[in-house]
This record gives C-alpha cells, structure tokens and sequence, in this order.
C-alpha cells in the first residue's frame, strides 16, 4: 500500500461509517482524501469497490482477533466473553448507517460480497465451535446446523422493524442477539 491508497481507503471507510455507501459520492471522498477523481480511478474503479475493500480489511481484521482469543490458553467462557466484546466493539465501529443499508439490499453488489464473505468467515468459525464442542465447551445438546442457521438468519432480524422498534439503536439490539446466541450455546453449570 501507499499513501495515496490510503488517504482513499481512509476517506472512504470514515464517509461510509458515517453516512453508509448510497450517501456518499466520489467527489466526496477525493475532496476527502485530497486527492483528484483521476487518482481514486488509478486505484478503485467504482464506490462499490471501496466499499468492499473496506469491508474486506474490516473482516480480516476481526478474523485475526477471533484467531487470537481462540488461541489463548483461557477457558471457552472467557472466549466467549472476550467475542462478544470483539463484536460489539466493531458493530460500534460501523455506526448505525451503515450496516443496515447493506443488510436491507442482500441482492446488492455490495450484499452478494458480503454473502461470500461471511461464508468464508463462517466455516472458519464452525470449525472453532466444534473443536469447542467436541471438548464439551458448547453444550453437547446444540445442533451445529441449529447455529448457523441462527447466525444465517440474524440478516432477516435486523431487517424485521418490530423488533428494531424494541430497541433504542442498532447497537442495542446487536448486544441483545449477541449475548443470547453466545450464553445459549454454553454448558449450562450445576446449581
């Protein structure tokens, strides 16, 4: 990377937070990276594309930080709650523009990359969640399939306006769904 790559990719990623990708204009992250539109084309060649580069460095990101709490030598019910941190912390991080624009058009170029991404994303994770399982960290009575199809499914809850309507902000509702789906799947302790 360079510094002229980057002054795109940061004017675009704080413009996108704030405003979500529709929003946003080109003009608008030139002016904000300083830069000329000849110049945001030598490296992008739409909004779209930095938006899912953007999103892309965003989800590396967190993999990375799932990895390295997976890889600590903590029980499971501190990666758990060290998981859910990561999450809400990054659900802050994208505002509340943002990420219901992409999830209310699913069939986007920007929502069939995100599709494939967190396909990716997911069976990683599986594959953490029944390593865990298998060491009787997840109750044993959940079904793996029960799982992602409850994560595959969070897309169309976020989307459902009654339930937005009981909460005051995205944010509020993100810990909501995270906290239920992370504590429902634990051993439950003997009383």
């Amino acid at each position: 990377m360079n510094k002229t790559y980057d002054a795109i990719f940061n004017a675009g990623e704080t413009l996108f937070i704030k405003f979500g990708t529709r929003r946003v204009t080109i003009d608008e992250i030139c002016r904000s990276a300083k830069v000329s539109k000849m110049t945001f084309y030598k490296y992008f060649p739409n909004k779209i594309e930095l938006a899912k580069a953007v999103l892309n460095r965003l989800a590396e990101t967190q993999m990375a930080v799932f990895r390295d709490i997976m890889a600590q030598d903590v029980p499971f019910e501190e990666k758990v709650r060290q998981t859910i941190q990561m999450k809400l912390e990054a659900v802050r991080r994208l505002g509340n523009e943002w990420p219901p624009e992409i999830l209310e058009n699913p069939d986007s170029e920007i929502g069939r990359f995100l599709q494939g991404m967190t396909g990716r994303i997911a069976r990683e994770v599986r594959d953490e969640y029944e390593k865990a399982q298998k060491n009787g960290d997840i109750r044993a009575d959940v079904r793996m399939d029960f799982v992602f199809f409850f994560l595959d499914h969070l897309q169309t809850m976020f989307q459902d306006e009654r339930l937005l309507r009981m909460y005051d902000s995205y944010d509020d509702l993100t810990a909501e769904l995270v906290n239920f789906f992370f504590w429902g799947i634990l051993p439950r302790k003997p009383k």
